[in-house]
């Protein structure tokens, strides 16, 4: 699977399937490539006829979801302090 068909696959959760060129437009890619990548995904199993994911697509998804996340957030906590605080002495 290439980046483009990641690209609408993910694409298809947030929307549903309307047309090829709509999906083109709202992907940025050609829609050759739109048109291929769906032929690609139906072939391998990941969209239905009807252009729905399947359910190995929703398996593909949440495969590759993030397992843990770090939130960095350093220097916010000095910006907050007045000069006259006493980190300057």
């Amino acid at each position: 699977m290439n980046i483009i068909e990641k690209d609408i696959i993910l694409h298809l959760t947030k929307a549903s399937f309307t047309n090829q060129r709509i999906l083109s437009e709202k992907t940025g890619y050609s829609l050759g490539k739109v048109n291929q990548s769906l032929r690609s995904l139906q072939e391998q199993g990941y969209l239905s006829a009807e252009m729905s994911l399947t359910a190995k697509a929703f398996e593909l998804l949440e495969s590759h979801r993030p397992q843990r996340a770090i939130i960095l957030a350093a220097g916010y906590g000095m910006r907050i302090r007045g000069v006259g605080d006493g980190l300057l002495n």
